[in-house]
């Protein structure tokens, strides 16, 4: 036995093993069950090349298995015993006419033993890039020669079991796309909301008559589509992506991320029943929003809101559990920071009340009839007379009556709708202003707030030429208020179109400085023709030594670079007599007037109304 196995000749291993097997593993075809598609090949090679035995076999590390056989019981051999090993060396056949008189295989038990083989003929498989990956080949138990047109139908066979492999491969591939495609985000490779709900559902399934509780929480990037906007959609996506992988790395290996939406998150996480468990879990996720990473993502994601439920504490289903969490982020309003909320039954009444003032938003857009304006003065200290006027939208729904801005400038924000209010906004204060002009009140500028959305629109400069020409409104009358934070979302984009505005006559106005981060340096470069300070900066003016300072530093500023200075929320004449020894240029509040309307706006005017 032993001067047998030492006679037999084992094949040498190729050079390139490494990546043959490789191409062999990736076809996934090694152990599968029996195909129709590959027997009726090996029964046609019996047949017609008159053998007993006709196989398909694969060559792995240390076997050959037979992908489909015919005339033979075995599933696999040795790969050092097997025929087929030498084949994979040479180009296109190995032809064993009798194997009794060939030294290398005259004492193989394949040879001495069953199945008796006399003559082999191996045709060489390639895989799909190439590599030699097994045979096509047929067995006699006694010896043969083999002629040239036994050869050509041989290869040709062989040729065919190879689109046959390469087909499967291809379709395999293709049907991963297809799922891929269809369960995970394209721009993330994050499970998308159809393959999360499906997990959710399946692990709350494994989690029913255990001890086990759920965190679910969905996490939305309030200003997505201003980083969108700024960056655009794949280096945004990559930003969602980064928060994912890191969102995996810090939950385990038991919890699960997607991307629900454009701007959210999902994660489900399993609990056990104490809340320091709960309370480390979520530390955990509120770090990953904190403290982003590099500073390009902490720049640009700061305003997070979390919303969370728990299961079976809030819902006893995946829908139930997901439309929680749902309710949960809604009632976060658009902010700045990190803010995190868990779902309890009040926040029922507020989602309600959300999806009834968008779905009234949406239909008021279309007949625009339940929206007007009022007009907030706009002081000028030294002289104490009205200098000009804030337009402010309101909204008094017929189902809903007198809904606060507090309450739909948010959803308007939340579901882009931002730009056609603003539009409506700016046509009707041009329109107001006409109307005053033509009943005889002395020219003032009227200021339109401009949301970042709006800022952004590749038309919006056509649009404010578009208004402005419809309306007859002078363009040197128009104020356009921006936003620091805005500004700071495409810098250079802004400076372009508020130049190209400029030349038209129309001034700018940064709203709420102070609490945005605009670069000194491009203020400088700016049009604006004047600064808000925000009213939160107003309100302690006399009591907070530090609000002083950054009031009357503002001031200087602006005075440096001959921009005026506007005071928001002037309520006490304690704030107006700090305001008026620094040399605030104008103010705007409750001390002087609220917003009124169009006709009592008017009567002050023209009455001469002064501080």
């Amino acid at each position: 036995m032993s001067s047998k196995k030492n006679s037999c000749s084992p094949p040498s291993i190729p050079s390139d093993e490494s990546e043959r097997l490789e191409e062999l593993y990736a076809l996934e075809i090694l152990d599968t069950a029996a195909d129709e598609r590959y027997d009726q090949w090996t029964r046609l090679a019996a047949e017609v090349l008159d053998v007993p035995i006709a196989l398909i076999s694969l060559v792995d590390k240390e076997r050959q298995w037979f992908k489909s056989k015919t005339g033979i019981d075995a599933s696999e051999t040795p790969r050092d015993i097997s025929f087929c090993g030498h084949a994979i060396h040479l180009d296109d056949f190995l032809i064993v006419p009798d194997a009794t008189k060939d030294s290398r295989f005259a004492e193989n038990p394949l040879v001495t033993g069953d199945p008796n083989i006399k003559f082999y003929a191996g045709a060489v498989i390639r895989g799909p890039s190439g590599k030699k990956i097994g045979t096509c080949c047929i067995i006699d138990r006694e010896p043969r020669e083999i002629g040239t047109h036994e050869k050509k139908i041989l290869k040709m066979l062989g040729g065919i079991i190879e689109w046959e492999i390469r087909t499967e491969s291809e379709f395999k591939r293709l049907r991963e796309k297809v799922r891929q495609t269809a369960l995970y985000d394209p721009f993330t490779n994050l499970p998308n909301r159809t393959l999360f709900m499906d997990r959710l559902k399946s692990i709350i399934n494994s989690a029913t008559n255990t001890e086990n509780r759920l965190l679910l929480t969905l996490v939305r990037i309030d200003r997505f589509a201003q980083i969108e906007g700024a960056r655009g959609n794949p280096e945004a996506s990559k930003l969602i992506g980064e928060l994912g992988s890191k969102l995996m790395e810090i939950i385990g290996p038991a919890s699960f991320v997607g991307r629900w939406q454009d701007d959210t998150l999902s994660i489900v996480a399993p609990l056990d029943n104490h809340d320091l468990d709960l309370f480390k879990l979520i530390d955990s996720i509120l770090g990953v929003f904190k403290s982003p990473g590099d500073e390009a993502s902490s720049s640009l994601i700061k305003d997070v809101s979390l919303g969370a439920s728990i299961w079976p504490d809030d819902a006893n289903d995946a829908l139930s559990l997901v439309e929680n969490a749902t309710a949960a982020v809604r009632a976060n309003p658009v902010h700045e920071g990190v803010a995190y909320r868990f779902y309890t039954t009040d926040l029922k009444s507020q989602i309600i009340r959300g999806f009834e003032i968008e779905q009234g938003l949406r239909a008021a857009l279309k007949s625009h009839d339940e929206f007007h304006l009022v007009f907030q003065p706009k002081v000028d200290i030294k002289e104490g007379t009205i200098c000009g006027a804030e337009a402010l939208l309101r909204w008094n729904s017929k189902t809903l009556g007198n809904v606060s801005p507090a309450e739909f400038i948010p959803i308007a924000e939340q579901y882009g709708m931002t730009i056609n209010l603003g539009c409506w906004v700016l046509h009707a204060a041009c329109e107001q202003k006409l109307r005053w002009d033509e009943k005889g009140m002395r020219a003032l500028p009227i200021s339109v707030n401009v949301t970042s959305r709006q800022l952004r629109q590749p038309d919006f400069t056509s649009t404010v030429l578009a208004t402005l020409e419809e309306t007859g409104m002078n363009p040197a009358f128009l104020k356009l208020e921006l936003t620091e934070g805005s500004l700071i979302e495409d810098t250079e984009g802004a400076i372009k179109i508020m130049n190209n505005l400029k030349r038209l006559g129309v001034s700018f106005s940064i709203d709420d400085f102070g609490t945005g981060f605009s670069s000194l340096s491009y203020l400088r470069q700016m049009p604006i023709n004047e600064l808000k300070i925000d009213r939160s900066f107003v309100q302690d003016l006399a009591t907070q030594s530090a609000d002083a300072k950054i009031a009357q530093g503002i001031v200087n500023l602006s005075h440096g670079l001959d921009i005026k200075v506007v005071a928001e929320g002037v309520e006490t004449q304690e704030q107006l007599t700090f305001l008026h020894a620094c040399q605030c240029d104008e103010i705007q509040g409750y001390l002087f007037s609220p917003p009124v309307d169009a006709d009592a706006f008017f009567e002050m005017v023209t009455q001469n109304k002064k501080l």
